[in-house]
């Protein structure tokens, strides 16, 4: 199987032609902002253009040189990540000591090449030191930094960086994707109306049926949950989830799909399809604040608040409180 390049990167490819252009020519930026939802391929993009800065060869990355190779293998000496690991922040000591990094010259490359993934649980000690490595930046360093919620990041963090939006992919695109992964084409039209056109999100859904049967929890919760007196056993019924990461991660990603599809209904726009939506309308503030908390539970359960607690805002938005 080749390695990765902008050419097999999916979606946006006058974005991708734009990055090789400059990563041949010498003219692009020394630090780059990643932003899209998990599964929309920003790691990957971000990887192609880290094996960019490091490739040996003039058709940047040229995926047959030995540097390419191990950027994809994950153990070139000048490919630096560093990232959560499971932690709720980044903290100022990781940024100092990527820092002192910096301020050594590459072991083999010309340059080095830093993927900071996770920035939204930058501290913002963490950030303000950051800010000043991006205002004045290291000659020999690249840095790409990975963000899933823009809204983590300072202002002038963003302001110093190319911000590059990992958008939603075309019907035709997600199509191309799955099959070139081996998915059946029967599935494709099904995978894009769920994942919101999110490849990433569509192999999960095909490699796991939790997430149907978690869409179809959210529906129900959507339709039943009505009343305040009805959100105690509402909780009760999401107590699985409680210890399961998984199961977590699955129910807000399916209901913020579902928030997603609702909105276009009172829009008046056209269901992009999928599994069957609440039979109950929804006004747009309604939704609106919804997305919000689920915004909201995904940075508390980072900050390791509890399930209940993290979850019960948008049971109340449901609601209508």
């Amino acid at each position: 199987m080749s390695l990765p390049s902008f050419e097999s990167i999916y979606g946006q490819p006058a974005l991708w032609k734009s990055l090789k252009q400059g990563f041949e020519n010498g003219s692009a930026v020394h630090a780059f902002l990643f932003v899209g939802d998990r599964g929309s391929g920003k790691r990957t993009a971000a990887l192609v253009c880290a094996a960019a800065v490091l490739c040996e060869g003039a058709d940047k990355p040229c995926g047959a040189c030995k540097a390419c190779k191990q950027v994809f293998g994950g153990v070139h000496p000048d490919l630096v990540r560093l990232g959560a690991e499971g932690a709720s922040s980044i903290g100022i000591a990781a940024v100092r000591s990527l820092q002192e990094t910096m301020r050594t010259k590459p072991y083999e490359a010309k340059c080095r090449a830093i993927l900071l993934e996770d920035a939204q649980l930058l501290t913002q000690d963490a950030q303000n030191a950051l800010l000043k490595t991006l205002e004045e930046p290291q000659e020999g360093n690249v840095l790409f930094l990975l963000c899933s919620q823009l809204e983590g990041l300072l202002p002038t963090v963003q302001s110093r960086c190319r911000l590059i939006r990992m958008g939603r992919l075309s019907k035709e695109e997600m199509r191309r994707g799955l099959a070139d992964r081996g998915v059946p084409p029967e599935r494709a039209e099904e995978l894009f109306a769920a994942s919101g056109g999110n490849l990433g999100r569509a192999l999960e859904m095909h490699a796991d049926p939790e997430y149907a049967r978690m869409a179809e929890r959210c529906v129900g919760l959507l339709e039943g949950l009505r009343a305040p007196e009805e959100l105690p056993a509402a909780l009760d019924s999401l107590k699985d989830m409680e210890k399961d990461r998984q199961l977590r991660r699955a129910f807000l990603e399916a209901m913020e799909l579902l928030c997603q599809r609702l909105l276009r209904r009172s829009l008046g726009l056209p269901d992009c399809g999928g599994s069957a939506l609440p039979r109950r309308d929804f006004t747009s503030e309604r939704i609106h604040s919804m997305m919000d908390a689920i915004v909201w539970a995904r940075k508390r359960l980072n900050a390791n608040i509890s399930w209940a607690a993290a979850v019960e805002p948008l049971l109340k938005r449901i609601i209508g409180g």
